[in-house]
């Protein structure tokens, strides 16, 4: 459904399903819901270029992925390496973690 009707890249698709089932433990139902809006704005505008780019699910969804980071803000630009947020700020792809995932 959120290939099809959402746009989503399907190397995201399952992921952000599995992130849409629950709220985390540790985390405020507020935020949750405001990370999946959050994720869904970012594919609406870079999710097929986070996919050409090398982006994994972990970078968005993982408990420090882009989707928490992005708290109401959107990304304005994407490169391999970082997302720079529409209120200033950079989030950084953690690089240890997609060597990591190379491998």
């Amino acid at each position: 459904m959120a290939e099809i009707e959402g746009g989503v890249p399907p190397v995201f698709a399952l992921a952000f399903a599995a992130f849409q089932m629950g709220c985390p433990a540790g985390r405020a139902i507020e935020e949750w819901h405001l990370a999946i809006d959050d994720a869904g704005r970012f594919f609406d505008s870079f999710g097929r270029e986070a996919a050409a780019l090398g982006w994994y699910s972990a970078d968005l969804f993982a408990a420090d992925g882009l989707a928490w980071a992005l708290k109401g803000a959107a990304v304005v630009s994407l490169t391999e390496t970082a997302a720079i947020l529409s209120d200033g700020r950079v989030f950084r792809r953690q690089a240890g973690a997609a060597e990591a995932r190379k491998r």
